[in-house]
C-alpha cells in the first residue's frame, strides 16, 4: 500500500498466488472439472468481473496497464482453482478455501479501485480486513483438507 513500493507488493502477491494456484493444482483432475456443472458459471462470473475491474482502472493505469492484467488473470485463476477442488476435498475446506480467494479478489479490488480510481473510505480498515479473512479463510480450510475418494 505504500506508494514506492506498489510494484514490489504486486509481485509478491502475484507470486504467493501463483502458489496458491500450484497448491489448487494438486488436487485438480479433468474429471473433476467435469463433475462440477457450476464450474462454467464461475469463470464466467470470473471473467466478467476481471473485464470490468480492469475497465474501470485502465484509464488510471499508465504504464502499470500489462502488469495489472497480469495480476488480475492471476488472482482470477487462483480463485477458479480453488473452486475446482469442490469435489476432491471435504466441504468445508472447499469452502473456506473458496470464500478466502473471493475475499483476496475483494481486498485487491478495493486496493486497486483506492490506489487508481478514487478514494475509498475507510480503505485501510476494508482492504485488511479482507485481506486477513481471505487469509484466514485459506489457512483454515488447508488445514481442514482431506481427499476425497470419488
Amino acid at each position: 500500500m505504500l506508494h514506492d513500493l506498489f510494484i514490489p507488493g504486486l509481485v509478491s502477491f502475484l507470486i504467493g498466488h501463483i502458489l496458491y494456484i500450484w497448491a489448487f493444482l494438486l488436487q485438480y483432475s479433468e474429471e473433476n472439472i467435469s463433475k462440477n456443472k457450476y464450474v462454467i458459471v464461475i469463470l464466467t462470473f470470473l471473467a466478467i468481473y476481471s473485464f470490468n475491474l480492469y475497465k474501470v482502472l485502465s484509464p488510471s493505469l499508465g504504464s502499470l496497464k500489462i502488469p495489472v492484467i497480469a495480476y488480475i488473470l492471476v488472482i482470477a485463476t487462483m480463485a477458479l482453482f480453488a473452486y475446482t477442488r469442490k469435489n476432491k476435498t471435504t466441504f468445508w475446506s472447499f469452502l473456506y478455501i473458496f470464500l478466502g480467494a473471493l475475499f483476496f479478489i475483494a481486498s485487491d479490488s478495493l486496493l486497486a479501485i483506492n490506489k487508481f480510481v478514487a478514494y475509498v473510505p475507510n480503505s485501510a480498515l476494508m482492504i485488511m480486513s479482507t485481506y486477513m479473512l481471505a487469509q484466514y479463510l485459506i489457512t483454515v480450510g488447508s488445514t481442514k483438507h482431506q481427499p476425497r475418494i470419488s
